[in-house]
């Protein structure tokens, strides 16, 4: 973008001082640091929103920001390190390019965050909980692409011309992250009002019969292990719903678990 000061900084057109700068992120101090060696992180194609970053490049950030940070302790001798990243003026966003903070941090340094700490009202942060889980998981099942192509050890969602890397279907891994959303939010689920209780087990629904493909829905009969992410499948393919059944097609009732945890398999 012509306009942006980070995207001409990138070109070379205004100075920099450049600490690393790869295919996806560049890297270099900020001019009014708030200690020295405060470096800023940022993603080659502009992006206003952290929220638009591909997940290889917003990853790359975070990674590359990680060992900037463990660089600025070993030879700057400092005792920490913060990440930080302001999406949107609201939240102190100045250059609207999206860019994450670097700053070293000593143990005498005077500078604090100053962070204020609320107190949820009765049954506000059960409520708020479940229904943040719920929304991440419907959104991420109703935006996300779930195929892509994995080069270099590292997932890119979507097309790729250059058909570069493996071709890979991602739908049984993006299931098992967001039924662990759905997971962390069961306990709070009981606790809130029954409309929100009945989106909460819809949502819930639709993620368990998720790439019950065919006739496969009788996988239901088995317990998904939430505790490990499934690699990339071979190949592009789509997902559907369809209610459990047994190998042969009759259909399975389940008995009813008093919780979450006590489900014997996806279908309870």
């Amino acid at each position: 973008m012509d306009n942006c000061i980070f995207c001409r900084i990138i070109k070379g057109e205004i100075p920099s001082a450049k600490v690393y700068e790869d295919d996806l992120v560049f890297a270099f101090l900020d001019i009014a640091p708030i200690n020295f060696g405060h470096v800023l992180v940022i993603p080659k194609e502009h992006h206003e929103s952290s929220s638009t970053i591909p997940e290889a490049t917003a990853g790359r950030m975070f990674r590359i920001g990680s060992r900037i940070g463990v660089a600025l302790k070993r030879k700057l001798d400092y005792d920490a390190f913060n990440l930080h990243l302001a999406d949107g003026a609201a939240a102190g966003q100045v250059v609207m390019h999206a860019h994450l903070h670097v700053v070293p941090r000593g143990v005498e340094d005077g500078f604090h965050w100053n962070w204020r700490q609320l107190k949820y009202p009765d049954g506000k942060l059960a409520e708020t909980a479940h229904t943040l889980a719920e929304k991440l998981a419907a959104e991420f099942n109703a935006s996300v692409t779930t195929y892509g192509s994995v080069f270099n050890n590292t997932f890119t969602r979507g097309s790729n011309r250059g058909n570069a890397g493996r071709r890979v279907n991602s739908t049984a891994r993006d299931r098992v992250e967001n039924l662990r959303y759905m997971a962390s939010a069961s306990e709070e689920a009981k606790n809130v009002s029954k409309p929100l209780q009945i989106k909460y087990f819809r949502a819930l629904a639709s993620l368990l019969c998720r790439n019950q493909t065919g006739g496969q829905s009788y996988k239901l009969q088995s317990l998904t292990d939430l505790t490990v992410l499934p690699d990339y499948d071979d190949g592009d393919f789509g997902s559907s719903s369809r209610p459990p059944v047994n190998k042969d097609g009759s259909p399975v009732l389940y008995s009813c678990p008093k919780d979450f945890a006590s489900a014997k398999c996806d279908g309870e």
